[in-house]
């Protein structure tokens, strides 16, 4: 979907939130997309898409702490510490926390990145 151009995906999500699969009789309306969604709807989903379109990433500059997952995929062979993630920010510190993508945030690892969290708080505004 994130292929096709913005007017595309507009009628395209109209289509997916409308009233569903149109009978024989309703087939000009199934084409007509437009018209499964109210004109303030449609504007709004386009000019949505339209920004993510336009919306350019860039670094950034900040103090960052990556907390990632310690247990890797293990289709993925590559040694990026920073998880795809160095193009956009400048991390120097990382801290491993039990779990994978997925069960970090579930008990009972949540705890642990829970508690490691507070304390990078806690010592950032303490040096503040």
């Amino acid at each position: 979907m994130l292929a096709l151009p913005s007017e595309k995906r507009a009628a395209y999500l109209s289509s997916k939130l409308g009233r569903g699969k149109n009978s024989g009789a309703d087939v000009h309306e199934e084409k007509n997309n437009a018209r499964l969604l109210p004109a303030d709807l449609q504007r709004v989903v386009a000019t949505h898409l339209k920004t993510v379109d336009n919306y350019q990433t860039g670094p950034l500059r900040a103090n960052l702490i990556l907390f990632r997952a310690a247990e890797r995929n293990p289709f993925r062979h590559d040694d990026d510490p920073h998880m795809w993630w160095g193009d956009l920010i400048s991390c120097e510190q990382i801290e491993d926390v039990p779990g994978n993508h997925t069960s970090m945030l579930e008990e009972p690892h949540v705890a642990v990145l829970a508690q490691r969290m507070k304390a990078r708080i806690a010592q950032a505004l303490a040096s503040a």
